[in-house]
């Protein structure tokens, strides 16, 4: 009697232990197709996507002064709270204003928050201040970029656009070419 209901006990826990293995691997043939998909998927939509013309350069800059050894995280930090804060809006505010198509809009946001961080690299290296200077060499570059990406029209209307402080330019504390 004991021997047989050993013979159950074993035969219980062997069912067990294979449909604990038919599930672990069913569960790990799903995560597999899940991630399959994810990358299918991606890489479809990676290939819909322009590549980026006009990067943000988002390297540390050297401590060679004072504010920037005070500060050795400050252009990451600050350029992605301009990006979350100051950005879309001021995106969103030069489209409406321009009439931007969306592939404008994709190269507008690339040259705005390239100068952002051109502006950004300017103060640290400038100790904390920009000079005036660095401000419109800046600001040149911005404008250079915005030349060749749209009419002539438009540009005239960027400009605008670029000098408004008065509150249609969410980074016209930035881009205003009269600071």
């Amino acid at each position: 009697m004991n021997g047989g209901s050993r013979i159950k006990r074993d035969m219980r826990t062997d069912f067990s232990n294979c449909v604990f293995r038919q599930n672990a691997v069913l569960g790990g043939l799903k995560w597999a197709s899940l991630l399959f998909t994810a990358v299918a998927w991606h890489d479809a939509h990676a290939a819909e996507e322009a590549p980026i013309k006009y990067p943000a350069d988002m390297r540390p800059v050297e401590p060679t002064n004072e504010f920037a050894r005070l500060n050795p995280d400050y252009k990451r930090r600050v350029g992605l709270f301009y990006e979350k804060e100051y950005l879309p809006t001021a995106l969103d505010q030069l489209s409406e204003r321009l009439k931007f198509e969306p592939k404008q809009k994709q190269i507008a946001a690339e040259i705005l928050r390239s100068f952002i961080y051109d502006l950004l690299t300017a103060k640290i290296r400038d100790n904390g201040r920009i000079t005036v200077e660095h401000l419109k060499a800046a600001v040149a570059a911005m404008d250079a970029k915005f030349s060749t990406e749209i009419p002539k029209n438009q540009f005239e209307a960027y400009i605008q656009w670029r000098n408004d402080v008065g509150g249609g330019n969410a980074m016209g504390f930035l881009t205003a070419s009269t600071l």
